[in-house]
């Protein structure tokens, strides 16, 4: 365990957390309340639309123009949205009606189309044809994207719309959502708090109500720090099920693909095996099926800052154990996890990000070979005249200094991921998960995403681990602020996390519109 490092982690959580009412304060970001809606067609998951798609019982341009509607109703307030491509997605709908129409054996379909007609959402990072792939930097000012990432044109080929590309952070570098290009996304819940990141736009959309479902991507949490602070479910699967390929920035380095993974975002949790099995294309029958949810074993760990860096609030350990007892009276066998390597999740998060090195902010697409540093950058703010955001510097910082990680230890700490690895693997196996929190606290106000950046190794082991992980809503805090956890399974089993997170549903109720809030 590298002490010195864990100092600076809390002192810069704690020196910050104590400066968060004079943020506030100075912020000047006022609370919006977002319009409430009362749509029927709002309130179906996919699977539903898609009962009454086969049915006739509802058009695609009606759900379509719904989701528009909504979408155009929050947007002002919430600013997830990039770019769209609403008028194309009303004629894709117009014509997939028509099929729908004229289709004798409407089973045969959907069977081959299974989300024929169904609009949904996407991450900037991750690519849609002819719309917006700025990911956030200056230096891409206007670029669009050639193609549909992997995962979109899979959806695409299942029947599914793409409605428009959704806000992320400077080349997908923070935990909130902030750029110079876009400017600043919001939580639902609490316009005053950030959506967080780097799907965070996803996020915000998806709490809203204001998408069916989405696509994110997660490279150390992206999908489900956004998921928890907005209430919502949000799935990293298993590395190396999904192609990144079509997402920027993607450095292409060997090992990447079990690190950086798409996924998906949805306020249902019906919807998620489907959505994995069809973003995973051919990979879909590697995919271990589910254990019976009577059988499946529990485990939980120790909630101490030894494990989890920075102090967890009580509104998450008491959803976790809310959960853990839930499923203890239901005759399903619930364990303490003592593994002593769990303790070193710092050092092992900084020990494999390290060897990855994400495109530089500082590169010039028109020129190259122009040179700058971190430092130069952070000078600019001073001076007014920033070119990037300060938690994208941040995070550049944190590669110039190799995480603050000595060089000598990183091959110890990679040694203790490789067993911790190996024992959580023989642990799970096929019929067991974790349940482990998502972040340490609920959405945090904007422009403080440096102070709580250390508590993104809760979401960032299961990256370097390859494991499966969703996070779970289970309720608000008194704050009106949701609340949840991860739930974590072996390799390719991530129908477990499902199959459990489907029973919590029916206990806890999942997501709750902000408007409830």
């Amino acid at each position: 365990m590298q002490y010195f490092l864990r100092l600076m982690a809390f002192l810069l959580y704690w020196i910050g957390s104590r400066l968060q009412f004079i943020i506030k304060l100075c912020s000047g970001i006022k609370k919006e309340q977002i319009p409430e809606f009362n749509s029927e067609i709002l309130g179906l998951s996919a699977l539903k639309l898609v009962q009454k798609l086969k049915a006739c019982e509802i058009s695609s341009e009606e759900i379509v123009r719904e989701y528009i509607k909504r979408i155009k109703a929050v947007n002002p307030i919430l600013n997830a949205v990039v770019d769209d491509r609403f008028s194309e997605a009303v004629e894709e709908a117009k014509k997939a009606d028509q099929v729908i129409v004229l289709t004798a054996n409407r089973d045969e379909l959907f069977e081959k189309y299974p989300l024929f007609g169904v609009p949904f959402s996407v991450k900037e990072s991750c690519g849609v044809e002819g719309l917006s792939h700025v990911v956030g930097s200056h230096y891409r000012r206007g670029m669009k994207s050639t193609e549909d990432g992997a995962a979109i044109q899979l959806l695409r080929e299942a029947g599914a719309i793409p409605l428009l590309v959704s806000a992320n952070p400077e080349l997908c570098v923070s935990w909130e959502t902030l750029t110079f290009t876009n400017g600043r996304c919001s939580n639902p819940y609490n316009t005053q708090y950030t959506p967080g990141g780097s799907s965070g736009g996803e996020g915000s959309l998806n709490g809203a109500g204001a998408t069916v479902f989405g696509i994110g991507s997660d490279f150390c949490g992206s999908i489900r720090i956004p998921a928890m602070f907005n209430g919502v479910y949000g799935h990293k699967p298993s590395g190396g099920l999904v192609s990144p390929k079509g997402h920027f920035p993607n450095t292409n380095q060997v090992g990447m693909e079990k690190v950086l993974q798409m996924g998906p975002m949805t306020r249902f949790v019906e919807d998620l095996p489907l959505l994995l099995d069809i973003i995973v294309g051919e990979n879909s029958s590697k995919l271990i099926d589910s254990t019976d949810i009577d059988k499946m074993k529990i485990f939980y760990v120790d909630l101490s800052m030894r494990t989890t860096v920075l102090p967890v609030t009580s509104s998450i350990k008491k959803s976790i154990e809310n959960a853990c007892n839930h499923f203890s009276s239901r005759g399903n066998e619930v364990q303490k996890l003592e593994i002593k390597e769990m303790h070193n999740l710092l050092e092992i998060v900084a020990g494999k990000l390290m060897l990855f090195v994400p495109p530089s902010i500082h590169t010039n697409l028109a020129n190259p070979e122009e040179k700058t540093t971190t430092m130069a950058e952070i000078g600019k703010h001073f001076k007014g005249k920033p070119m990037h955001t300060l938690s994208a510097l941040y995070f550049q910082s944190l590669y110039d200094f190799r995480f603050a990680l000595p060089i000598f230890r990183s091959d110890y700490y990679i040694n203790i991921m490789d067993a911790l690895e190996t024992k959580l693997k023989e642990t799970l196996g096929n019929d067991g998960v974790l349940f482990f929190p998502t972040f340490h606290r609920p959405a945090f106000l904007h422009n403080t995403s440096i102070i709580h950046s250390p508590g993104t190794v809760l979401t960032g082991i299961f990256n370097v681990l390859g494991l499966p992980s969703l996070h779970v809503p289970m309720g608000l805090d008194k704050n009106g602020l949701p609340v949840g956890f991860q739930i974590v399974a072996a390799p390719l089993a991530d129908k477990n996390c499902f199959k459990v997170a489907v029973e919590l549903e029916k206990v806890f109720g999942g997501w709750i519109p902000p408007s409830s809030s």
